[in-house]
């Protein structure tokens, strides 16, 4: 399967995800010992690489339009596979343990795509049913895949993913206990208590981290310049732009009072 990408197994590409973050994390799968990352790396990056690149100009016409229909179907499969390896592979703890891990993962996914499917799946119930937990963890590797990239800008189809993903985990995280350790959190109130339930009693050092570089001088200087920038532009994407940022923004200030100033 890490080799083909059929528009027939799409809908294996959850289990399928799973049973790899089983085999690399040693969750008592039978077969794996003696795995590792570099051996998976394959089988976990394939279904999310691009297909399709071919020379057309020597098929005819029939021949151009099955190749088409493939690449339609291919392009689901991706789909597919990137919805899943979001849901199924980025919800996991373990995975924040392996810097090596994490970097190799940055140079083979493709983040517009990526957020494109998170804008996808939190804009559904689909994200609700996600453990609140395993959000804030998705959440995590979703800041750090894009700062291992390196990505000076500030893409709109980036920030709408983050955005969502903020306001999906923001009463997990400021209901979670001792937040007193990122600073310029909120206070829980009332109406966190039931979420704080079933959230950690204090946040990951990764993921308070991944947090915290949302607000550092580097990225809200990246956000007041995004501002000015569509500001300047003549485009009917401006007000819808200017909105996102504007939510965004909100975001944080609601997260972070005493940083973001």
């Amino acid at each position: 399967m890490a080799n083909h990408t059929p528009s027939a197994l799409t809908s294996l590409y959850g289990p399928y995800y799973k049973y790899l973050k089983a085999l690399l994390f040693g969750k008592g799968v039978s077969g794996s010992e003696g795995l590792n990352h570099d051996s998976l790396l394959p089988a976990i990056t394939t279904p999310l690489a691009e297909h399709g690149s071919a020379e057309l100009s020597s098929m005819d016409c029939l021949l151009f339009s099955y190749f088409m229909i493939l690449i339609f179907q291919l392009g689901k499969a991706r789909i597919a596979a990137y919805s899943a390896f979001a849901l199924e592979f980025l919800t996991s703890p373990e995975l924040s343990s392996s810097h090596e891990s994490l970097a190799d993962l940055a140079n083979n996914v493709n983040l517009d795509l990526l957020s494109g499917i998170l804008v996808q799946e939190f804009s559904s119930v689909k994200a609700e049913q996600i453990p609140p937990e395993r959000r804030i963890w998705l959440l995590g590797h979703f800041i750090a895949l894009h700062r291992l990239q390196n990505r000076s800008k500030l893409d709109p189809e980036f920030l709408r993913a983050l955005s969502l993903q903020l306001s999906s985990s923001a009463s997990s995280i400021m209901g979670s206990i001792s937040l007193s350790s990122l600073e310029g959190l909120n206070d829980a109130t009332e109406s966190d208590d039931e979420s704080a339930k079933n959230t950690p009693t204090q946040l990951h050092p990764f993921i308070r981290e991944q947090l915290l570089s949302l607000v550092d001088q580097a990225s809200i200087t990246g956000l007041l310049s995004k501002f000015n920038v569509d500001q300047n532009e003549d485009s009917t994407a401006v007000d819808e732009d200017a909105s996102l940022l504007s939510s965004y923004a909100l975001t944080l200030l609601r997260m972070f009072p005493s940083r973001v100033s």
